[in-house]
């Protein structure tokens, strides 16, 4: 018996959709992203830390003691959030690379749950055969209508907040 491709099984049935068929076409994009968005980002930090140079502490006035470690960590710290803020600015930001990137993982991970749901619903609704249920589509509408707001308002307030500065932070980095 000969395999078939991916595209040619339906993405509905008789009378339900498929929606680990759904699943099964857009995790592997949303995987892909996210592993090009993270490692791409974390070779521009390396490289934007590296380019930096931290001023020679003997031309300080004397008064000031500064640790050339310390001033590392500032620099290291002040790119980190420079590219978080970057990063919340762009669609990748709205699945939650900006959080991951800074170490809050947890709000990105939360970030990427809600927007992958909506995505999930929303094709869900597409898919679903408008005329035999009415009332699933409408429950389907509906989820995905509120679940987008949510995302959107989060993805909105983040990049906000990170572009303030002062109430998001990279753990590890802080502010005085």
């Amino acid at each position: 018996m000969e395999a078939q491709p991916l595209i040619a099984r339906p993405l509905r049935f008789r009378r339900r959709i498929d929606l680990w068929r759904v699943w099964d076409i857009t995790y592997p994009f949303l995987i892909a992203f996210y592993v090009t968005a993270i490692v791409v980002l974390s070779i521009s930090g390396v490289r934007a830390a590296a380019k930096r140079h931290v001023s020679d502490p003997g031309k300080l006035p004397c008064n000031i003691i500064v640790h050339l470690q310390e001033a590392y960590q500032a620099l290291q710290c002040h790119t980190q959030q420079q590219t978080a803020t970057l990063l919340s600015l762009s669609p990748a930001g709205l699945l939650g690379a900006d959080q991951v990137y800074a170490g809050n993982m947890m709000l990105g991970l939360g970030k990427l749950l809600v927007g992958t749901t909506a995505l999930v619903t929303w094709c869900g609704f597409l898919v679903i055969d408008k005329r035999k249920h009415p009332l699933h589509a409408g429950n389907l509408l509906n989820s995905a209508a509120v679940l987008t707001l949510v995302w959107l308002a989060w993805g909105g307030l983040d990049m906000g907040l990170w572009v303030v500065g002062g109430v998001y932070g990279v753990p590890g980095c802080f502010d005085a």
